[in-house]
Protein backbone atom coordinates (compact mmCIF):
# COMPACT_ATOMS: atom_id res chain seq x y z
CA UNK A 1 0.00 0.00 0.00
CA UNK A 2 1.67 3.40 -1.06
CA UNK A 3 -0.58 5.73 0.75
CA UNK A 4 0.82 9.19 1.17
CA UNK A 5 -0.44 11.78 4.05
CA UNK A 6 -0.05 15.29 4.56
CA UNK A 7 -1.41 18.29 6.51
CA UNK A 8 -1.00 21.73 4.52
CA UNK A 9 -0.18 24.75 7.21
CA UNK A 10 -4.09 25.83 6.59
CA UNK A 11 -4.99 22.78 7.93
CA UNK A 12 -6.58 20.95 4.91
CA UNK A 13 -5.38 17.01 4.93
CA UNK A 14 -4.37 15.29 2.35
CA UNK A 15 -4.26 11.50 1.02
CA UNK A 16 -3.00 9.62 -1.98
CA UNK A 17 -2.43 6.01 -3.01
CA UNK A 18 -0.44 5.39 -5.84
CA UNK A 19 -1.38 2.65 -7.99
CA UNK A 20 1.23 2.15 -11.21
CA UNK A 21 -1.05 -0.29 -13.03
CA UNK A 22 -4.09 2.32 -14.18
CA UNK A 23 -3.40 5.62 -16.08
CA UNK A 24 -6.71 7.13 -14.26
CA UNK A 25 -6.87 9.15 -11.19
CA UNK A 26 -10.08 9.33 -8.71
CA UNK A 27 -10.27 12.83 -6.59
CA UNK A 28 -12.32 13.75 -3.95
CA UNK A 29 -12.37 16.91 -2.25
CA UNK A 30 -14.61 15.98 1.44
CA UNK A 31 -15.72 18.93 3.22
CA UNK A 32 -17.23 18.02 6.41
CA UNK A 33 -20.57 18.81 7.00
CA UNK A 34 -23.42 17.56 6.40
CA UNK A 35 -27.36 17.68 7.30
CA UNK A 36 -26.26 16.62 10.97
CA UNK A 37 -24.58 20.41 10.96
CA UNK A 38 -28.20 22.08 10.07
CA UNK A 39 -30.76 23.85 12.32
CA UNK A 40 -34.35 23.45 11.31
CA UNK A 41 -34.65 26.57 9.46
CA UNK A 42 -31.46 25.19 7.22
CA UNK A 43 -32.83 21.92 6.53
CA UNK A 44 -31.35 20.92 3.29
CA UNK A 45 -28.90 23.60 2.82
CA UNK A 46 -25.86 21.37 2.56
CA UNK A 47 -27.64 20.01 -0.26
CA UNK A 48 -28.43 22.82 -1.52
CA UNK A 49 -24.98 24.19 -1.58
CA UNK A 50 -23.81 21.49 -3.43
CA UNK A 51 -26.17 21.87 -6.01
CA UNK A 52 -25.32 25.92 -6.12
CA UNK A 53 -21.31 25.20 -6.03
CA UNK A 54 -21.96 23.86 -9.94
CA UNK A 55 -24.10 27.12 -11.26
CA UNK A 56 -21.39 29.36 -12.11
CA UNK A 57 -17.87 31.15 -10.24
CA UNK A 58 -16.54 34.01 -10.75
CA UNK A 59 -14.13 32.11 -13.72
CA UNK A 60 -16.35 29.88 -15.15
CA UNK A 61 -20.15 29.62 -16.22
CA UNK A 62 -22.16 26.35 -15.47
CA UNK A 63 -21.69 24.89 -18.74
CA UNK A 64 -17.78 25.72 -18.57
CA UNK A 65 -17.44 23.55 -15.41
CA UNK A 66 -19.41 20.75 -16.86
CA UNK A 67 -17.42 21.14 -19.77
CA UNK A 68 -14.10 21.44 -18.15
CA UNK A 69 -13.40 17.77 -17.41
CA UNK A 70 -16.01 16.06 -19.92
CA UNK A 71 -13.85 17.46 -22.79
CA UNK A 72 -10.74 15.57 -21.79
CA UNK A 73 -12.40 12.02 -21.54
CA UNK A 74 -13.47 12.97 -17.80
CA UNK A 75 -16.07 13.87 -15.59
CA UNK A 76 -17.11 15.88 -12.48
CA UNK A 77 -19.96 14.99 -10.03
CA UNK A 78 -20.71 15.70 -6.10
CA UNK A 79 -22.72 14.39 -3.77
CA UNK A 80 -23.91 15.32 0.11
CA UNK A 81 -24.64 12.83 2.69
CA UNK A 82 -25.41 13.14 6.89
CA UNK A 83 -21.89 13.98 7.29
CA UNK A 84 -19.98 14.62 4.31
CA UNK A 85 -20.41 17.07 1.17
CA UNK A 86 -17.96 15.28 -1.43
CA UNK A 87 -16.56 16.87 -4.72
CA UNK A 88 -15.12 13.83 -7.25
CA UNK A 89 -13.85 13.50 -10.06
CA UNK A 90 -12.50 11.24 -12.27
CA UNK A 91 -9.58 11.54 -15.53
CA UNK A 92 -6.80 10.36 -16.91
CA UNK A 93 -3.51 11.46 -14.17
CA UNK A 94 -2.14 14.17 -16.96
CA UNK A 95 -5.39 15.94 -16.36
CA UNK A 96 -5.42 15.94 -12.21
CA UNK A 97 -4.03 19.68 -12.41
CA UNK A 98 -7.30 20.54 -14.28
CA UNK A 99 -9.64 18.84 -11.93
CA UNK A 100 -8.34 20.08 -8.91
CA UNK A 101 -8.38 23.60 -10.59
CA UNK A 102 -12.38 23.11 -11.44
CA UNK A 103 -13.34 22.22 -7.81
CA UNK A 104 -10.85 24.55 -5.74
CA UNK A 105 -12.91 27.08 -8.19
CA UNK A 106 -15.99 26.18 -7.72
CA UNK A 107 -16.25 25.70 -4.25
CA UNK A 108 -13.89 28.53 -3.50
CA UNK A 109 -15.15 30.88 -5.86
CA UNK A 110 -19.52 30.21 -6.49
CA UNK A 111 -21.16 33.29 -7.58
CA UNK A 112 -24.25 31.86 -5.67
CA UNK A 113 -26.68 34.53 -7.69
CA UNK A 114 -30.00 34.97 -6.81
CA UNK A 115 -31.77 34.20 -9.65
CA UNK A 116 -29.61 30.69 -9.69
CA UNK A 117 -31.17 30.35 -5.95
CA UNK A 118 -34.11 30.77 -7.96
CA UNK A 119 -33.87 28.44 -10.05
CA UNK A 120 -32.55 25.76 -8.20
CA UNK A 121 -34.78 25.76 -5.81
CA UNK A 122 -37.41 24.30 -7.76
CA UNK A 123 -35.15 21.45 -9.02
CA UNK A 124 -34.52 20.61 -5.54
CA UNK A 125 -38.23 20.77 -4.69
CA UNK A 126 -38.77 18.12 -7.87
CA UNK A 127 -35.94 15.81 -6.39
CA UNK A 128 -37.80 16.33 -2.69
CA UNK A 129 -40.78 15.31 -4.21
CA UNK A 130 -39.28 12.63 -6.63
CA UNK A 131 -38.49 10.65 -3.40
CA UNK A 132 -41.97 10.06 -2.64
CA UNK A 133 -42.43 8.28 -5.70
CA UNK A 134 -39.65 5.85 -4.76
CA UNK A 135 -40.87 4.37 -1.35
CA UNK A 136 -37.92 1.59 -1.00
CA UNK A 137 -35.98 4.98 -0.68
CA UNK A 138 -38.55 7.25 1.68
CA UNK A 139 -38.83 3.94 3.95
CA UNK A 140 -34.96 3.79 5.24
CA UNK A 141 -35.18 7.55 5.48
CA UNK A 142 -37.93 7.47 7.70
CA UNK A 143 -36.52 4.20 9.55
CA UNK A 144 -33.09 6.49 10.10
CA UNK A 145 -35.33 9.28 11.46
CA UNK A 146 -36.85 7.08 14.08
CA UNK A 147 -33.76 5.33 15.22
CA UNK A 148 -31.76 8.30 15.52
CA UNK A 149 -34.70 10.31 17.09
CA UNK A 150 -32.32 12.04 19.26
CA UNK A 151 -29.46 12.34 17.33
CA UNK A 152 -27.93 14.93 14.79
CA UNK A 153 -28.13 12.01 12.18
CA UNK A 154 -31.88 12.06 12.41
CA UNK A 155 -32.02 15.45 9.88
CA UNK A 156 -33.20 14.46 6.83
CA UNK A 157 -30.26 15.53 3.51
CA UNK A 158 -33.03 16.89 0.74
CA UNK A 159 -34.58 19.04 3.52
CA UNK A 160 -38.29 20.43 3.11
CA UNK A 161 -39.86 22.10 0.19
CA UNK A 162 -40.40 24.56 3.11
CA UNK A 163 -37.01 25.39 4.37
CA UNK A 164 -35.71 25.38 1.15
CA UNK A 165 -37.69 27.53 -0.29
CA UNK A 166 -37.28 30.20 1.65
CA UNK A 167 -33.16 29.69 1.08
CA UNK A 168 -31.59 32.96 0.15
CA UNK A 169 -28.40 33.36 -1.71
CA UNK A 170 -26.94 35.47 1.54
CA UNK A 171 -28.51 32.43 3.50
CA UNK A 172 -25.91 29.93 1.32
CA UNK A 173 -23.02 32.58 1.12
CA UNK A 174 -22.95 32.53 4.90
CA UNK A 175 -23.67 28.61 5.30
CA UNK A 176 -20.36 27.72 2.69
CA UNK A 177 -18.33 30.85 4.61
CA UNK A 178 -19.00 28.86 7.90
CA UNK A 179 -18.33 25.40 6.76
CA UNK A 180 -16.63 24.89 3.93
CA UNK A 181 -13.31 25.69 6.34
CA UNK A 182 -9.90 24.15 5.66
CA UNK A 183 -10.28 22.33 9.02
CA UNK A 184 -13.13 20.42 8.02
CA UNK A 185 -11.29 19.46 4.33
CA UNK A 186 -9.88 16.03 3.49
CA UNK A 187 -8.50 15.89 -0.24
CA UNK A 188 -7.92 12.02 -1.29
CA UNK A 189 -6.83 10.69 -4.23
CA UNK A 190 -6.09 7.44 -5.88
CA UNK A 191 -4.79 6.08 -8.61
CA UNK A 192 -1.65 7.19 -11.48
CA UNK A 193 0.10 10.30 -9.29
CA UNK A 194 2.73 11.64 -7.33
CA UNK A 195 1.98 12.15 -3.82
CA UNK A 196 4.06 15.80 -3.70
CA UNK A 197 2.58 16.71 -6.98
CA UNK A 198 -0.98 16.30 -5.24
CA UNK A 199 -0.15 18.30 -2.45
CA UNK A 200 1.05 21.31 -4.32
CA UNK A 201 -2.05 21.02 -6.15
CA UNK A 202 -3.93 21.42 -3.28
CA UNK A 203 -2.08 23.92 -1.59
CA UNK A 204 -1.94 25.97 -4.60
CA UNK A 205 -6.20 25.85 -5.76
CA UNK A 206 -7.40 25.37 -2.36
CA UNK A 207 -5.39 28.24 -0.37
CA UNK A 208 -9.00 30.77 0.19
CA UNK A 209 -11.07 28.56 2.39
CA UNK A 210 -11.81 30.44 6.03
CA UNK A 211 -9.37 28.17 8.71
CA UNK A 212 -11.52 26.98 11.32
CA UNK A 213 -15.37 25.85 10.57
CA UNK A 214 -18.74 26.68 12.62
CA UNK A 215 -19.40 24.15 15.87
CA UNK A 216 -21.78 21.42 15.11
CA UNK A 217 -25.57 22.94 15.70
CA UNK A 218 -27.27 21.32 18.62
CA UNK A 219 -30.08 18.21 17.71
CA UNK A 220 -33.83 18.35 17.62
CA UNK A 221 -35.36 15.66 19.14
CA UNK A 222 -38.14 13.53 18.79
CA UNK A 223 -40.01 10.47 20.27
CA UNK A 224 -38.33 6.93 19.57
CA UNK A 225 -41.44 4.64 18.28
CA UNK A 226 -40.82 1.13 18.53
CA UNK A 227 -43.88 0.76 15.42
CA UNK A 228 -43.87 3.67 12.89
CA UNK A 229 -46.35 3.18 9.83
CA UNK A 230 -46.17 5.79 7.15
CA UNK A 231 -49.74 5.28 5.52
CA UNK A 232 -49.76 5.42 2.08
CA UNK A 233 -52.04 3.97 -1.38
CA UNK A 234 -49.18 1.37 -2.28
CA UNK A 235 -49.50 -1.92 -3.59
CA UNK A 236 -46.68 -3.19 -1.53
CA UNK A 237 -45.86 -2.69 2.32
CA UNK A 238 -42.42 -1.47 2.53
CA UNK A 239 -40.75 -1.81 5.98
CA UNK A 240 -37.47 -1.93 7.74
CA UNK A 241 -36.86 -3.29 10.83
CA UNK A 242 -33.46 -2.76 13.20
CA UNK A 243 -32.29 0.06 15.45
CA UNK A 244 -28.92 1.48 15.90
CA UNK A 245 -25.44 -0.12 14.75
CA UNK A 246 -21.72 1.24 15.93
CA UNK A 247 -19.57 3.59 14.57
CA UNK A 248 -16.81 3.61 12.03
CA UNK A 249 -14.23 3.64 14.65
CA UNK A 250 -15.96 1.09 16.70
CA UNK A 251 -14.20 -2.09 17.92
CA UNK A 252 -17.30 -4.39 16.76
CA UNK A 253 -17.36 -2.78 13.69
CA UNK A 254 -16.42 -6.03 11.66
CA UNK A 255 -18.23 -8.16 14.34
CA UNK A 256 -21.66 -6.19 12.74
CA UNK A 257 -20.26 -6.04 9.43
CA UNK A 258 -20.41 -9.96 9.58
CA UNK A 259 -23.74 -10.21 11.42
CA UNK A 260 -25.64 -8.17 8.45
CA UNK A 261 -24.52 -10.54 6.00
CA UNK A 262 -25.13 -13.15 8.24
CA UNK A 263 -28.90 -12.43 7.76
CA UNK A 264 -29.79 -10.58 4.92
CA UNK A 265 -26.58 -9.96 2.87
CA UNK A 266 -27.38 -12.44 -0.55
CA UNK A 267 -29.22 -14.71 -2.00
CA UNK A 268 -27.48 -17.43 0.98
CA UNK A 269 -28.37 -15.27 3.50
CA UNK A 270 -30.47 -17.19 6.46
CA UNK A 271 -33.30 -14.14 5.72
CA UNK A 272 -33.45 -14.64 2.15
CA UNK A 273 -33.04 -18.10 2.76
CA UNK A 274 -36.29 -18.33 5.17
CA UNK A 275 -38.37 -15.11 4.28
CA UNK A 276 -38.07 -15.65 0.06
CA UNK A 277 -37.06 -19.20 -0.28
CA UNK A 278 -39.15 -21.34 1.56
CA UNK A 279 -42.07 -19.04 2.92
CA UNK A 280 -42.32 -17.15 -0.50
CA UNK A 281 -43.28 -13.38 1.29
CA UNK A 282 -41.26 -11.28 -0.82
CA UNK A 283 -39.01 -10.66 -3.40
CA UNK A 284 -36.43 -9.66 -2.32
CA UNK A 285 -34.60 -8.96 1.68
CA UNK A 286 -32.01 -7.48 2.34
CA UNK A 287 -30.23 -6.15 5.95
CA UNK A 288 -27.51 -3.83 6.05
CA UNK A 289 -24.94 -1.69 7.97
CA UNK A 290 -23.96 1.85 8.14
CA UNK A 291 -21.07 2.95 10.10
CA UNK A 292 -21.10 6.80 10.62
CA UNK A 293 -18.87 8.97 12.56
CA UNK A 294 -20.20 8.36 16.28
CA UNK A 295 -23.39 6.20 15.32
CA UNK A 296 -24.65 3.57 12.74
CA UNK A 297 -27.88 1.65 11.80
CA UNK A 298 -28.38 -1.42 11.08
CA UNK A 299 -31.62 -2.76 9.19
CA UNK A 300 -33.62 -5.64 7.28
CA UNK A 301 -35.82 -3.90 4.33
CA UNK A 302 -38.35 -6.01 3.14
CA UNK A 303 -41.33 -5.63 0.63
CA UNK A 304 -44.17 -7.69 1.16
CA UNK A 305 -48.06 -7.69 0.29
CA UNK A 306 -49.78 -5.77 2.61
CA UNK A 307 -51.79 -9.10 3.99
CA UNK A 308 -48.30 -10.29 4.63
CA UNK A 309 -46.78 -7.86 6.67
CA UNK A 310 -47.03 -9.08 10.00
CA UNK A 311 -46.14 -12.78 9.27
CA UNK A 312 -42.79 -11.49 7.25
CA UNK A 313 -41.69 -9.34 10.29
CA UNK A 314 -42.97 -12.10 12.55
CA UNK A 315 -40.04 -14.40 10.41
CA UNK A 316 -37.59 -11.97 10.31
CA UNK A 317 -37.78 -11.70 14.44
CA UNK A 318 -37.77 -15.53 14.44
CA UNK A 319 -34.94 -15.79 12.04
CA UNK A 320 -33.20 -13.03 14.59
CA UNK A 321 -33.59 -15.26 17.67
CA UNK A 322 -32.65 -18.62 15.36
CA UNK A 323 -29.64 -16.99 15.42
CA UNK A 324 -29.18 -16.26 18.94
CA UNK A 325 -30.31 -19.42 20.28
CA UNK A 326 -28.80 -22.32 17.88
CA UNK A 327 -25.37 -20.08 17.13
CA UNK A 328 -23.33 -20.07 14.33
CA UNK A 329 -22.01 -23.60 12.66
CA UNK A 330 -18.10 -22.82 11.81
CA UNK A 331 -18.85 -23.30 8.53
CA UNK A 332 -21.62 -21.02 7.88
CA UNK A 333 -19.13 -18.05 9.90
CA UNK A 334 -16.22 -18.84 7.62
CA UNK A 335 -18.31 -18.52 4.17
CA UNK A 336 -19.77 -15.58 5.42
CA UNK A 337 -16.19 -14.25 6.63
CA UNK A 338 -14.95 -14.91 2.78
CA UNK A 339 -18.20 -13.46 1.37
CA UNK A 340 -17.26 -10.47 3.14
CA UNK A 341 -13.64 -9.95 2.76
CA UNK A 342 -13.66 -11.16 -0.88
CA UNK A 343 -16.57 -8.38 -1.92
CA UNK A 344 -13.97 -5.70 0.26
CA UNK A 345 -11.30 -6.86 -2.08
CA UNK A 346 -13.20 -6.59 -5.54
CA UNK A 347 -14.17 -3.03 -4.47
CA UNK A 348 -10.35 -2.41 -3.85
CA UNK A 349 -9.96 -2.58 -7.90
CA UNK A 350 -11.95 0.52 -8.56
CA UNK A 351 -10.00 3.95 -8.03
CA UNK A 352 -13.04 5.57 -6.58
CA UNK A 353 -13.33 3.08 -4.16
CA UNK A 354 -9.70 3.45 -2.94
CA UNK A 355 -10.13 6.89 -2.84
CA UNK A 356 -13.25 7.08 -0.63
CA UNK A 357 -11.86 4.64 1.46
CA UNK A 358 -8.80 7.10 2.29
CA UNK A 359 -11.71 9.83 3.10
CA UNK A 360 -13.49 7.32 5.22
CA UNK A 361 -10.51 6.99 7.56
CA UNK A 362 -9.30 10.00 7.94
CA UNK A 363 -12.34 11.69 8.13
CA UNK A 364 -13.65 9.20 10.80
CA UNK A 365 -10.09 9.84 12.88
CA UNK A 366 -8.77 6.65 11.82
CA UNK A 367 -5.27 5.10 10.02
CA UNK A 368 -5.75 4.66 6.46
CA UNK A 369 -5.72 0.18 7.14
CA UNK A 370 -4.15 -1.69 4.48
CA UNK A 371 -6.08 -4.27 2.92
CA UNK A 372 -4.65 -7.46 4.23
CA UNK A 373 -5.47 -5.86 7.97
CA UNK A 374 -8.53 -5.38 7.07
CA UNK A 375 -8.59 -8.69 6.23
CA UNK A 376 -7.61 -10.31 9.22
CA UNK A 377 -9.57 -8.40 11.24
CA UNK A 378 -12.77 -9.42 9.89
CA UNK A 379 -11.10 -13.27 10.06
CA UNK A 380 -10.28 -12.56 13.73
CA UNK A 381 -13.95 -11.91 14.83
CA UNK A 382 -15.97 -14.76 16.44
CA UNK A 383 -18.88 -16.51 16.49
CA UNK A 384 -19.50 -15.30 20.16
CA UNK A 385 -18.42 -11.64 18.95
CA UNK A 386 -21.28 -11.64 16.60
CA UNK A 387 -23.74 -13.35 19.14
CA UNK A 388 -22.50 -10.37 21.73
CA UNK A 389 -23.22 -7.76 19.06
CA UNK A 390 -26.63 -9.02 18.08
CA UNK A 391 -27.96 -8.66 22.06
CA UNK A 392 -26.78 -6.26 22.97
CA UNK A 393 -27.97 -3.59 19.56
CA UNK A 394 -31.14 -6.19 18.89
CA UNK A 395 -33.13 -5.95 21.97
CA UNK A 396 -36.42 -4.40 23.06
CA UNK A 397 -36.40 -0.40 23.40
CA UNK A 398 -33.93 -0.25 20.58
CA UNK A 399 -35.62 -2.49 18.27
CA UNK A 400 -37.97 -0.35 15.67
CA UNK A 401 -40.24 -1.22 12.60
CA UNK A 402 -40.74 1.29 9.96
CA UNK A 403 -43.19 1.14 7.58
CA UNK A 404 -44.27 2.81 4.38
CA UNK A 405 -47.57 1.63 2.54
CA UNK A 406 -51.56 0.85 3.53
CA UNK A 407 -50.99 -0.85 6.63
CA UNK A 408 -51.79 0.34 10.05
CA UNK A 409 -49.77 0.39 13.07
CA UNK A 410 -52.49 -1.46 14.66
CA UNK A 411 -51.92 -4.32 12.24
CA UNK A 412 -48.15 -4.96 14.65
CA UNK A 413 -49.93 -4.79 17.79
CA UNK A 414 -48.13 -6.87 20.72
CA UNK A 415 -45.67 -7.76 18.30
CA UNK A 416 -42.44 -9.00 20.43
CA UNK A 417 -39.72 -6.95 19.12
CA UNK A 418 -37.31 -8.21 21.55
CA UNK A 419 -34.40 -10.39 19.97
Amino acid sequence: MRVGRTVLDNGIRVLTERVDYVRSVSLGVWVRTGSRDERPNQSGMSHFLEHMVFKGSERRSALEIAQALESVGGGLDAFTSREHTCFLARMLGEHLPLAVDVIGDLIQHPTLSAHHVEVEKQVVVEEIRSLDDVPDELVHEEFAKNVWHDHPLRNSVLGCPESVCAFTSEDIGAYRREHYACDRIVVTAAGYLEHDAVVDLVRTHLGALSAVGAPPEPVTEEAFSPVRMTERDLHQEHICIGCRGVSYGHTDRYAVLLLASLLGGGMSSRLYQSVREEAGLAYAVSTHADFMSDSGLLGTYVAVSPENARDAVGLILTEVRRLRDGGIAREELESVKAQVTGGLMIAMEGMTQRMSRLAKAELNGQSVTGLDAIVAGVRAVTADDVLRVLGERMRAGQMCVVGLGPVKADVFEGLDLSC
